[in-house]
């Protein structure tokens, strides 16, 4: 499977995504334990209220809960028998190893350029500045932005009504 980068807050995350629904019931069910910063990100087509269970799980996890907006709406902490837990409004959860989630909820997710194709965002332009995406109304900061510049360009396109506005990363393996 293909690994995709993504930061929520300090911590950074090689993933791979699953929108599969066979590939979602089973998850991480059976599998060895995560690789340190390693995870599972699971990608629903709408927000919706999601599920998620610990059935057949060797090792306890941590469960992040993504919105829409890409934050962080809930972090559940999941041991070997918990009982199944159930978030609204859920665009993409992450498995990661227990303990990795701590102190995310709140907080905003970046994902690698790479991440963010994979998930169906169109880039249309490749450069160093901001990318208009179509389907979603969704403008893309791209991080490689002089530091000088970041205040500029953030209250520049936060103020455009009706759009959101996500970080991607230029360059991640």
């Amino acid at each position: 499977m293909k690994l995709y980068s993504l930061k929520i807050k300090d911590s950074v995350f090689k993933v791979s995504v699953i929108s599969d629904e066979k590939d979602m019931v089973e998850g991480l069910s059976g599998k060895p334990k995560l690789g340190e910063g390693k995870g599972l990100f699971f990608k629903f087509e709408e927000p919706q209220e999601v599920t998620m269970n610990m059935g057949g799980m060797l090792h306890p996890i941590d469960m992040i809960f993504i919105g829409k907006d890409f934050k962080v709406i809930g972090v559940e902490k999941m041991n070997i028998g918990s009982s199944p837990i159930t978030v609204d409004k859920v665009h993409y959860v992450i498995e990661v190893n227990k303990g990795e989630g701590k102190d995310l909820k709140g907080e905003k997710m970046q994902m690698s350029r790479p991440l963010a194709e994979e998930l169906g965002f169109k880039v249309i332009d490749k450069k160093d500045k901001v990318v208009e995406m179509d389907d979603n109304n969704i403008i893309v900061r791209v991080s490689k932005i002089p530091e000088s510049q970041k205040e500029k360009f953030k209250c520049g396109f936060n103020s455009r009504p009706g759009y959101q506005v996500m970080e991607v990363w230029l360059s991640m393996a």
